[in-house]
């Protein structure tokens, strides 16, 4: 009867962990107008930004190098409207939805972002990404978790 019991709570726990990974897919324009730190899901594209900085971000996680990228709900958006525009910021590295910075960020061959099955995403590509708004001044930025494709 234990042995039944532990797998019954072991399935809720489950469950539980499944329900803590969903992420409502928000219109591109309500991106910046969700509650601070809710996990949200939105459909865009890459774009570059002036420069692409990495820096370390602090979370309930712990730390990790994230770099910013600009993301637009249609290719040369209006820049600075946060209906057609917001700054993300992507987990560096070479894995699953990763950045990899390897000039000095100026330009797209620059610049190599994946997936989240590490294939890499081409500029030009619509994509989904899930991942946690922070808002702040009346502005938002975008942490991400989570790339895939936009079918």
């Amino acid at each position: 009867m234990a042995a039944k019991s532990a797998r019954y709570l072991l399935a809720a726990a489950a469950v539980g962990v499944l329900a803590g990974c969903s992420a409502d897919e928000l219109a591109f324009s309500d991106v910046c107008s969700a509650e601070d730190d809710s996990k949200v899901a939105a459909v865009g594209y890459f774009e570059l930004p002036s420069a692409v900085v990495c820096s370390i971000h602090n979370s309930e996680e712990g730390s990790d190098t994230r770099c910013n990228m600009d993301f637009v709900d249609e290719p040369g958006a209006e820049y600075g409207n946060p209906e057609h525009q917001f700054a993300l910021y992507v987990r560096e590295g070479n894995g699953d939805s990763t950045i990899e910075v390897t000039g000095p960020g100026y330009e797209e061959s620059d610049v190599t972002i994946r997936f989240d099955d590490g294939s890499v995403v081409e500029w030009g590509d619509k994509v989904r990404i899930t991942g946690w708004v922070k808002t702040l001044y009346g502005g938002c930025s975008f942490d991400v978790g989570k790339i895939e494709p936009a079918g």
